[in-house]
C-alpha cells in the first residue's frame, strides 16, 4: 500500500497536477483512501484472532475504501487530461 501511495503521488506532477487542482484532488483523495483501507487491513490483521464480528468489519471497511481509491483513480483518468 506504500508503494501504491508513492505511484498515486508521483502521478500528481506526472498528469499536471500541479495545474490541475481537480486531477491532484483525485489523485490525493485515491491517496487517502489507500492509506484508510491499509489501516483497516492492519486492524483487521489483528482483530480476526480476536473477535470474529470486528474482523468482519475491518475487512468491509478495507473494502470499501478500495472502492473509493478505485473511483478516484477513474475520476483522475478524467480530470487529468
Amino acid at each position: 500500500m506504500n508503494s501504491c501511495a508513492v505511484h498515486l503521488n508521483d502521478a500528481i506532477v506526472d498528469c499536471g497536477g500541479d495545474t490541475n487542482q481537480e486531477c491532484a484532488n483525485d489523485i490525493l483523495n485515491s491517496i487517502d483512501h489507500a492509506r484508510e483501507a491499509t489501516l483497516a487491513i492492519t486492524a483487521a490483521v489483528l482483530d480476526c484472532q480476536a473477535s470474529g464480528f470486528k474482523c468482519t468489519e475491518d475487512i468491509l471497511m478495507a473494502t470499501k475504501s478500495i472502492n473509493k481509491a478505485s473511483l478516484d483513480i477513474v475520476h483522475a483518468t478524467k480530470d487529468c487530461q
